[in-house]
């Protein structure tokens, strides 16, 4: 017994019935799987500047390049100057 797929054949009434249930589960999944929006840092000493700091630092964590991992290390460092020196102020 031999089923062949027809593309075309949109007036199929199992092709109706995925796409009603395919558009109600992406309208759920947009109304309820938004994306959440980044909270504020919990230190009051952690500004704009030095989550930014972070994020660039972040991108270059898991680089396994000899350049890379340099980068890193010079970022750390900058992110750790910039954390002591906002705390302290």
């Amino acid at each position: 017994m031999d089923i062949e797929y027809q593309k075309g054949n949109e007036d199929d009434p199992l092709n109706k019935k995925w796409e009603n249930i395919k558009s109600v589960i992406k309208k759920a999944a947009d109304t309820m799987l938004t994306k959440k929006e980044k909270k504020e840092p919990r230190k009051a000493w952690i500004d704009k500047e030095i989550v930014k700091l972070i994020d660039e630092r972040q991108k270059y964590k898991n680089n396994n390049t000899r350049e890379g991992q340099q980068k890193y290390h010079q970022l750390r460092n900058q992110d750790n100057r910039e954390a002591r020196k906002a705390k302290e102020e």
